[in-house]
C-alpha cells in the first residue's frame, strides 16, 4: 500500500492495521523528540488551522506494480 498526498507531510505506520498521519502541529511542551520548543501553529489572529488535504492510496502487489 502506498499513500501519497498534496503537501509535505509526516506520519508512521507504528500499529499493525493502523496509519497516522500528520496534518497540523499541536505540542503545548517540548517533547524531547527534536523540536527544542513548544509547537503551534495558528493564523494571525491565533486559531487553529483548518486544511483540506487531499490522500490517494494505491494498492500494489510488488514494488513494480506501483
Amino acid at each position: 500500500m502506498i499513500v501519497t498526498n498534496d503537501r509535505p507531510q509526516g506520519g508512521s505506520a507504528f500499529k499493525p492495521g493502523r496509519i497516522e498521519l500528520m496534518l497540523n502541529r499541536l505540542g503545548r511542551s517540548n517533547d524531547q523528540l527534536g523540536v527544542l520548543e513548544p509547537m503551534e501553529e495558528s493564523d494571525i489572529e491565533g486559531h487553529g488551522l483548518n486544511v483540506s488535504a487531499s490522500f490517494t492510496l494505491t494498492f500494489a502487489a510488488s514494488h513494480d506494480q506501483a
